[in-house]
């Protein structure tokens, strides 16, 4: 066979071969899949913090508070009786005599015995006032999920409401409020707070002023005699 002819076979049957290759890794047909439709989201806002603090301004709350600060102040009577007592004993007696002095020192040791009680008491009352605070919190959310879900919300963002006025004295605070607010802008028709409000029963909740939660306790005066500035 001729160089040629053998050149023109070699080039048909590379030919045939590729437009096999391609025949059989040719793409097939299929049909292109259509965008799935995805609804728009939906947007609410709450003010969560409102909310749970009014919960847990209810009465049941309130009392519950009470009774456990009931309970921790009782713990607290019977040494400030006793720093009482002493303050009695020593108060006709003179401060350079033998007796106030064992009485001062007595009075001191009970008086520091006192302080490290109250604080744990105070620390006790703090971490019951803050599983509260989590326990109303859960609540609100359980709450605002469902009323979410039945008005159609996909989305629900907590951020405070109301006056945009800064009233904090202090760079932290300032920061602290404006974190609160996630949300710059919104739609009045979308803020749920008044009706969740509502729907949990707690628009006719008064509020408390600010004020620190200490055990009710009386604590005791100064040592007898004036002998702390000794």
């Amino acid at each position: 066979m001729k160089t040629t002819e053998r050149f023109v076979m070699y080039t048909g049957l590379a030919a045939c071969l590729l437009m096999g290759i391609s025949g059989r890794f040719a793409p097939t047909q299929t049909a292109i899949a259509r965008p799935v439709a995805i609804d728009a989201p939906k947007l609410a806002s709450i003010d969560v913090l409102a909310v749970v603090e009014r919960l847990v301004s209810t009465d049941k709350y309130k009392g519950d508070r009470n009774a456990f600060e009931t309970e921790q102040a009782k713990k607290l009577q019977p040494i400030a009786d006793e720093m009482k007592k002493i303050q009695d004993d020593a108060k006709d007696l003179k401060e350079d005599s033998d007796k106030f002095k064992g009485l001062s020192k007595d009075f001191s040791e009970k008086n520091s015995k006192f302080q490290q009680l109250r604080n744990d008491a105070a620390n006790q009352v703090e971490l019951f006032n803050t599983n509260q605070v989590g326990e109303a919190y859960k609540l609100v959310i359980d709450n605002a999920t469902k009323m979410a879900d039945s008005l159609g919300y996909t989305h629900v963002i907590s951020s405070k409401s109301g006056s945009l006025a800064i009233t904090s004295k202090n760079i932290p605070g300032a920061v602290q409020e404006m974190l609160a607010r996630p949300l710059i802008k919104g739609v009045a028709a979308d803020d749920l707070t008044e009706r969740l409000i509502k729907q949990m029963q707690l628009e006719n909740v008064v509020l408390p002023s600010a004020a620190a939660v200490t055990p009710a306790a009386a604590t005791p005066v100064a040592v007898p005699g004036d002998a702390s500035k000794k």
